[in-house]
């Protein structure tokens, strides 16, 4: 296996969940997305690209990171029925 240094992690996770809906429907039983990444996500079109190493630079990727990861949540909360 040879990896290409691009993830779509965020993307991913949103998908397993949009066919989980799909599996179970309506049905009242826990819906659970299980992930094991390292976190990196340089290709779900969020604009974030690769994580950088400079000080300056990686707090504001940190920061478009965690309003990714938000955006990516909030979706996955609607497509279940669940709102804040």
């Amino acid at each position: 296996m040879r990896t290409r240094g691009r993830t779509a992690c965020y993307k991913a996770i949103l998908d397993a969940a949009k066919k989980l809906k799909a599996a179970c429907g309506k049905k009242k039983a826990s819906k659970w997305v299980v992930a094991l990444t390292d976190g990196a996500d340089t290709d779900s079109g969020l604009g974030l690209g690769k994580k950088p190493t400079d000080e300056k630079a990686l707090a504001a990727w940190e920061v478009k990171d965690h309003a990714a990861k938000a955006k990516v949540a909030k979706e996955a909360a609607k497509l279940f029925g669940e709102t804040d």
